[in-house]
């Protein structure tokens, strides 16, 4: 019995033994470990340094190409207090980067930083890294940024009532907007950066994060307010002209109106800052955001009525907006590889927007539908689907002037147009319906003015064919049966009314034309210093 139990105590003393040994090597091996992940947290962050510093330093050399090493060294060790002494190196080089390997040439436009710093693991007896090496490549990129919108889509209206009403019921405001046309062009002239709607507006977060994150119109609008007031208080005169129309109705514009910015703005090169500070037209991101608003909260269709203008026989007409998707404002970005559209556009740039869709619907009445012998005529004149594709095709720098091309395609839109009415106490129902209108592509050249604003007045696309009011009452049918010929006499007092006296006028008034499209050129910047790898 007894050497038994000492048997069973020696053994208990041999199981504390073999378990210290193995706590000894759980506790060295964690030691290793423990050296090897603090040793790699050290190279990680000499890594992201070295990488931050590469990056400043291309950016800094691609603007003096013959200078490019002295540069790069000057600007890694001045603005990045990164030494150059003691296994601290900068090596830049000029080359051709095309997307994977750097090719040095003498000649290249692109500019390759290497920086490398030395390494020393905290822990001796774990193998490491003795330096580590970081590199950027940079270039300088021209850039444009533009915006875009069919004529059916972005009217522009000459007649300040009609603006009032299509802008008030866009925004929504309350009161009703009472801008002169001098106010709605001091409101035109007026730009904004991204940069600056968050600056005055910290809530709003990032440039980045605007551009692509749910906001109120309101809430832009007032930011977009204090940012001009900003510019107004350093001495711009056009940015106080356009912040006084803007504080009119800023306020009056209703709560709860929200959109996605990323629906109206085309940021064509991610993580670009230059998209962030890029000017945008104040008045085209309310009419856009306003479009966009509306659609997001169910609000597609906006009547305008009493558009009377003064127009002699008309007794009523009603402006019925569809809007069907918003126009989209392209930020800067470089030409690209890949082409966007093959068939339309096979050289495509990244720089492009497609617009958006808005259907009209315009019903007019002219004369008298009753008494003893009622003589009127009504129309419903209906125009769909004018689309428009624009792409930044070309950018010419020779100073002090600077250039951009853009190629813009339309598509062609549908009018029809129904007129029914009374004729001498005769109840006679007419028709004319079914012209499809414009469709075409174009190149347009743009050029900056010697003073702001450089681009300050958009350019229209094609030469749209509008509709053909001379021919309408020898287009008119009853049932399917031409009368234009038969009844031309008798029509042409109340038709030519229609005709000239209140569809050219509305049309001229809105600014409307059929099957072109509105380009304005918001920025050209040439020679932007760019990270590519």
């Amino acid at each position: 019995m007894r050497t038994r139990l000492l048997r069973r105590q020696g053994g208990q003393r041999d199981e504390r033994g073999a378990i210290l040994v193995l706590s000894t090597v759980g506790i060295v091996l964690a030691m290793i470990f423990s050296a090897m992940a603090i040793d790699l947290g050290f190279t990680a962050q000499e890594a992201r340094r070295n990488q931050k510093v590469a990056d400043l330093a291309a950016l800094d050399a691609v603007r003096d190409l013959g200078n490019h090493q002295t540069v790069a060294s000057t600007s890694a060790n001045t603005r990045n207090a990164f030494p150059t002494s003691g296994g601290h190196t900068v090596v830049s080089r000029r080359g051709t980067y095309n997307g994977s390997v750097f090719t040095p040439n003498p000649a290249g436009e692109d500019v390759e930083v290497a920086v490398t710093s030395p390494h020393k693991d905290m822990f001796p007896f774990v193998a490491g890294a003795t330096s580590v090496t970081r590199r950027a490549v940079a270039n300088l990129q021209e850039k444009a940024s533009f915006d875009l919108g069919s004529n059916l889509a972005s009217l522009n209206p000459a007649d300040d009532t009609i603006l009032n009403r299509i802008f008030t019921a866009i925004l929504g405001t309350s009161p009703a907007l009472n801008m002169n046309l001098a106010g709605y062009q001091g409101l035109a002239a007026g730009t904004v950066s991204l940069d600056e709607i968050v600056a005055a507006d910290a809530g709003l977060g990032t440039a980045d994060q605007l551009a692509t994150s749910n906001v109120e119109l309101r809430r832009l609008a007032t930011a977009t307010l204090s940012a001009l007031q900003n510019r107004a208080a350093g001495g711009d005169l056009v940015a106080a002209a356009a912040a006084t129309q803007l504080g009119q109705f800023a306020a009056n514009i209703p709560l709860g109106l929200n959109f996605n910015m990323g629906d109206i703005l085309g940021v064509n090169a991610p993580n670009d800052p230059s998209a962030a500070s890029a000017q945008i037209n104040v008045f085209n991101l309310l009419t856009t955001g306003g479009q966009a608003a509306q659609i997001a909260n169910g609000n597609n269709f906006l009547n305008i009525p009493n558009l009377t203008l003064g127009i002699p026989g008309l007794t009523s007409s009603t402006l019925r907006l569809h809007l069907i998707e918003t126009a989209r404002i392209a930020l800067p970005g470089p030409a690209r590889t890949v082409p966007i559209d093959p068939v339309n556009f096979p050289t495509g740039w990244q720089t492009w927007a497609r617009t958006a869709q808005i259907g009209i619907e315009l019903t007019t009445t002219v004369g008298a539908c009753s008494g003893l012998l009622p003589t009127c005529l009504r129309s419903t004149l209906s125009l769909d689907g004018a689309r428009a594709f624009g792409s930044l095709t070309d950018i010419r720098c020779a100073a002090p002037n600077k250039y951009d091309d853009i190629l813009v395609s339309t598509v062609a839109s549908q009018a029809n147009l129904v007129l029914d009415g009374t004729l001498a106490g005769l109840g006679i129902p007419l028709a004319n319906s079914g012209m499809a209108l414009g469709g075409g592509s174009q190149t347009l050249t743009f050029q900056n003015n010697p003073s702001p604003p450089e681009y300050p007045t958009p350019i229209q696309s094609t030469t749209p064919p509008g509709l053909d009011f001379a021919n309408l009452t020898n287009n008119l049918s009853v049932a399917g049966v031409p009368i234009g010929g038969v009844l031309q006499g008798q029509l042409s007092p109340v038709a030519g009314p229609i005709n000239n006296q209140i569809l050219r006028p509305l049309f001229e008034a809105l600014g409307l034309t059929v099957g072109g499209a509105d380009v304005r050129t918001l920025s050209v910047d040439c020679g932007t210093p760019t990270l590519i790898h």
